[in-house]
């Protein structure tokens, strides 16, 4: 499967949008195809992360991000914002310390994202 970049931003913004008003189990199978045919791309991976969240399955957004967005060449940063809240949201609260304290010496989403959580 081709997709270009607007077909790629259409599906991450469709997918977003369904997963934050209540729709993401539907969504997930956007973010597993922009996955499996952008994987240099953290997009999918965030997206699938936030489904698994707004279904309260934080250790499942944790492995997804694991997997899949955090060594993106393309948004880590973002994902790596995204991955903090969810190990923060699983209860694992040391661990999201520790994370925080590392992006907070960065700069962009996972500094606002750590800032927001602990500072």
């Amino acid at each position: 499967m081709d997709v270009n970049t607007d077909d790629a931003q259409l599906l991450t913004e469709v997918g977003y949008a369904a997963a934050v008003y209540g729709l993401a189990e539907p969504a997930q199978p956007i973010f597993e195809a922009l996955i499996d045919v952008l994987p240099n791309n953290a997009a999918g991976a965030i997206g699938f992360s936030i489904a698994h969240i707004m279904c309260g399955r934080f250790n499942d957004a944790v492995e997804v991000l694991e997997k899949h967005g955090l060594n993106a060449e393309i948004s880590s940063e973002e994902a790596r914002a995204v991955h903090l809240l969810a190990v923060y949201l699983s209860g694992r609260k040391d661990e999201a310390r520790v994370l925080s304290e590392e992006l907070l010496q960065g700069e962009g989403a996972g500094r606002s994202m750590a800032s927001s959580l602990f500072g």
